[in-house]
């Protein structure tokens, strides 16, 4: 059964987010200040691509993406990027099948079992990122990556529990290689955002980091998505709509965003926890 989901980036990511986005990342309840400082430059060639791919909102862009760097990864296999950027499209997909469904604090995205799609490619996305770091690859992002996808095969928050030290190693090991990595950062603020309050959450410094972050990611709408909802937790009503117009304006082919804003507008409830 499928319940409300952070979205992704995965948490994301990854991303739970470790996610950035991706998926939703588990939070270690650190008072710690997000480390938003002087930032690395964004994505570049093939994670480029993947972004301008991703903003269609729709399966078939990434599947061709998807199917492309397979084929990368078959005639250069001793190539680490081919690995690491083929993990992040496998990320991204799943990411983007869930896509309709809601976020809230404190829930993960299945409550009982996987999707077989997205088991399928959780399973290769990490078989590629292992691959990329056995071949040396240099950057903090493949474990950021790595910490997104596992993060998106919680099901239910007992698996979190057993799963949170290896989301909190890939970070660390992120953190440690590209402190100034925008979607590592966004990551990080997706713990602080989708963390109960309770233990550790902080929707006011998560939406500072969203902001943050939000230049360096202009192919990606979900740093002013993230943004929307903080200042939404944080009953800044007119902050969530400007910032939600932001992520409009950036992908105009989100039908979450879509949806969301129109309910903010109509004074629903819950706009962003409930499914579409």
């Amino acid at each position: 059964m499928t319940v409300r989901r952070k979205r992704t980036w995965l948490a994301a990511m990854a991303l739970a987010g470790a996610a950035w986005f991706g998926g939703r990342t588990l939070f270690d309840g650190s008072s710690e200040a997000l480390p938003v400082g002087d930032l690395d430059a964004a994505p570049v060639g093939r994670s480029l691509l993947l972004a301008r791919a991703r903003l269609a909102s729709d399966l078939g862009p990434i599947d061709a993406f998807v199917a492309e760097q397979r084929r990368l990864t078959e005639r250069e296999p001793g190539v680490a990027e081919h690995w690491r950027v083929l993990g992040e499209a496998l990320l991204e997909r799943c990411l983007l099948r869930d896509h309709g469904q809601g976020m809230a604090v404190g829930e993960t995205v299945h409550s009982e079992a996987l999707p077989e799609a997205n088991a399928r490619d959780i399973e290769a996305g990490l078989a590629a990122v292992d691959r990329a770091i056995e071949l040396g690859d240099p950057s903090g992002d493949v474990h950021r990556i790595r910490a997104a996808l596992v993060s998106v095969s919680a099901v239910g928050w007992l698996d979190v529990v057993q799963k949170r030290a290896t989301v909190q190693a890939s970070l660390a090991k992120a953190r440690e290689l590209e402190p100034g990595n925008p979607r590592l950062l966004m990551a990080l603020a997706c713990e602080r955002l989708f963390t109960p309050r309770l233990f550790g959450g902080d929707p006011a410094a998560a939406r500072e980091a969203f902001l943050a972050v939000a230049g360096a990611l202009e192919h990606d709408e979900r740093p002013y998505l993230y943004a929307a909802m903080a200042s939404h937790l944080l009953g800044e009503t007119a902050a969530a709509l400007a910032h939600l117009e932001r992520a409009q304006a950036r992908n105009p082919h989100s039908d979450y965003v879509r949806e969301v804003l129109r309910r903010i507008r109509a004074g629903e409830d819950d706009p962003f926890g409930r499914d579409l």
